[in-house]
């Protein structure tokens, strides 16, 4: 149609030849030397059906433009081809996130029900990941009801584009781990309350008028402000090298800090929640370094299971590892957690 469209002749290369075809060719048309040569295909996926077309042009000595797609389904191809040392530029119509996203926003396709949301406590952390290799995967976690934390691909991205765009597929955790002046924490915090992410973290070692900024920053705002205490990579002895106590009596300091502040949630240990809970109970609490039984603890030193961090007090589970590197995959692995440690039907 194109060809016809426009008076420019086509031909068609295929990766393999397509049986039941005159000559079973891969294939049909003729390849000029030294003209201007564009691919055109419906979409690109991971690339590996574009290399074949691409390396019959270059062989030909065409002068070859970009790949034009009408979807880009933002699957790797930048990956794929990188690795291939293939230098195709690839202009896109649309997303595949352009898709969904205009769909969810006009209500032709739904997010996740708000009752599903609010009783999944999983918090999934994609965390080193590329905006390519999250997106199929937020998709399929989305009915799930899975919340979203970012931390590195808000700094490669750009914060003011991914919340919004992560927004499309469930609520998000900017896991910013602010810690500064409260000047500057407040200026931050301003700018992202023009469109207030689902939380938002804080270390409880920049100070209580510093949580404070924060949290009056997001007044008005559905934001959670959770405040970090003590991280879960450290031990005993680093806890004792930057604060001078063991870490326990460090998390109750930085409790109070956070209720003196305003701030509602608390980011803690799993092995600190049975005593945070009675103690500050109108805290909700947030625990990392959750793995279930026999999973590696990787740098994690502080690590408790799914059931007994719920059991203890927990409002919400950050995982990240497990899931992504469960044989079955992410969704799977969620699905699995859900029904079998976390004990809820969705």
């Amino acid at each position: 149609m194109l060809s016809v469209a426009t008076g420019l002749p086509f031909m068609t290369i295929r990766d393999q030849p397509k049986t039941g075809r005159v000559g079973n060719a891969d294939t049909i048309g003729r390849l000029v030397r030294g003209e201007k040569t564009v691919i055109i295909d419906d979409v690109v996926t991971d690339g590996e059906s574009k290399i074949a077309p691409a390396r019959a042009c270059i062989a030909a000595g065409v002068d070859l433009g970009p790949l034009v797609v009408l979807v880009d389904r933002q699957q790797g191809w930048q990956k794929k081809f990188a690795a291939e040392e293939l230098d195709l530029e690839v202009w896109a119509g649309m997303t595949l996130h352009d898709v969904r996203r205009r769909l969810i926003e006009n209500g032709i396709m739904e997010r996740c029900p708000k009752t599903v949301e609010d009783r999944n406590p999983i918090i999934v952390s994609f965390d080193g990941m590329e905006w390519s290799e999250i997106l199929p995967i937020v998709d399929q976690l989305r009915t799930t009801g899975c919340k979203i934390k970012v931390n590195d691909l808000m700094v490669w991205e750009g914060y003011k584009n991914l919340i919004p765009d992560l927004q499309v597929y469930g609520d998000v955790m900017v896991d910013l781990k602010g810690h500064d002046i409260p000047n500057t924490l407040k200026n931050i915090s301003t700018r992202f309350a023009t469109n207030p992410p689902w939380a938002v973290t804080v270390h409880a070692s920049g100070g209580t008028e510093m949580i404070r900024a924060v949290v009056d920053a997001f007044k008005g705002t559905p934001t959670k402000v959770m405040v970090v205490t003590v991280l879960t990579s450290m031990d005993e002895a680093t806890c004792e090298e930057i604060y001078h106590r063991l870490p326990w009596s460090q998390v109750q300091c930085f409790a109070k800090m956070a209720v003196s502040a305003g701030a509602g949630y608390l980011v803690c240990a799993t092995e600190h929640l049975a005593k945070l809970k009675p103690e500050f109970p109108h805290l909700g609490l947030v625990s990392p370094g959750i793995r279930s039984l026999g999973v590696d603890p990787g740098d994690q030193k502080q690590i408790g299971t799914p059931t007994k961090a719920l059991q203890d007090g927990a409002l919400f589970l950050v995982m990240g590892r497990q899931i992504f590197g469960a044989p079955a995959g992410p969704v799977a692995e969620v699905n699995r957690l859900l029904k079998e440690e976390v004990k809820i039907t969705l």
